[in-house]
């Protein structure tokens, strides 16, 4: 992805500014720091899961994902005890992948009682990532 397109698409930071962590396949250690899902367990810990979880759709070659990846390790403190926040990496899960179609990464998608209510793709700005999260902690409405 050239520069240009990156300013374009509103990402903030560069992708140079974030070294990705090592991550070994099906430990919660992580891709960039966050904690980790597979293919082995994602039903149990997000499609089983209660409450509200957001999965970054994720991969260590992706520049956005790079970029985004440090403002999710953020808000996964700031609201901690709401919201998990769980990564998946795209190239090691490639099953899970194709079953929510993320082609494009990153890939966020909200998760409530286990099924999907909410899904953007690309890197946004701190501020529209707790936009998005605000809405998506307030009840369902039938």
């Amino acid at each position: 992805m050239r520069r240009s397109e990156v300013q374009r698409n509103t990402v903030v930071g560069s992708a140079r500014d974030v070294e990705p962590m090592n991550c070994s396949p099906g430990k919660e250690a992580a891709v960039f720091g966050m904690p980790m899902v597979d293919d082995d367990s994602f039903e149990k810990e997000v499609e089983g899961a209660e409450g509200l979880v957001l999965v970054d759709f994720t991969a260590a070659w992706c520049p956005p994902c790079r970029v985004i990846a440090p403002l999710l390790v953020e808000l996964a403190k700031e609201y901690e005890g709401r919201l998990r926040i769980v990564s998946l990496d795209t190239d090691e899960n490639m099953s899970t992948a194709a079953r929510f179609g993320a082609r494009s990464l990153p890939t966020l998608i909200f998760f409530r009682d286990g099924k999907e209510v909410d899904r953007w793709i690309g890197a946004v700005p701190i501020g529209v990532l707790r936009k998005r999260i605000e809405r998506n902690l307030q009840p369902a409405s039938d």
